[in-house]
């Protein structure tokens, strides 16, 4: 069976067609000037660096050793809070301004009713954290000015002063606002 002429004709345009839209495809003109920074919103890249920018913020932490934000009155009892997989013996107040060891003391380890250090259950039970805890008792020490906690293998505390009549300045503080 023969094709009649104008099916031949209509054949051979379609069959042009395809292969002009075949050899097109992907060559369209990009409409992104070319100062343009696209930034996918997944990779944080934001430019075309030679080193890639990233834009991350830490999460902040808390330290392992915890100490009252406030500060403490220099006449009263002044506990540090170590809670950590490892609690070592000793720990050193430290001067923040000149970076000496002003005091020196042992860690009490403080344990459960049943042994298991933090939380008053074994690990186990599977419900609490494996970690201990400890107390560093730096009563003894008077001297005002700012300092930090440093404890072996744990780290640093946040900074806190030692201040007479530092509750006195925080009512005052309080009603003020």
């Amino acid at each position: 069976m023969r094709l009649p002429a104008f099916a031949k004709k209509t054949n051979l345009i379609l069959c042009i067609l395809w292969a002009v839209a075949i050899f097109l495809c992907g060559c369209a003109e990009d409409k992104t000037s070319e100062n343009a920074v696209v930034v996918n919103k997944y990779s944080g890249a934001t430019g075309m660096e030679q080193t890639a920018v990233i834009e991350y913020t830490m999460p902040k932490t808390n330290p392992n050793i915890l100490t009252d934000y406030c500060g403490y009155e220099s006449t009263e009892e002044k506990r540090a809070v170590i809670v950590s997989d490892y609690i070592p013996d000793s720990f050193a107040v430290v001067d923040r301004e000149t970076g000496d060891i002003v005091y020196e003391g042992r860690i009490i380890l403080k344990t459960s009713s049943s042994g298991s250090g933090f939380g008053g259950k074994s690990k186990d039970e599977g419900k609490v954290s494996a970690k201990s805890v400890g107390y560093a008792d730096f009563s003894d020490f008077t001297t005002p000015g700012t300092y930090y906690i440093k404890c072996e293998k744990i780290g640093l505390s946040f900074d806190f002063e030692i201040k007479e009549e530092l509750y006195l300045e925080l009512l005052n503080e309080a009603l003020e606002e």
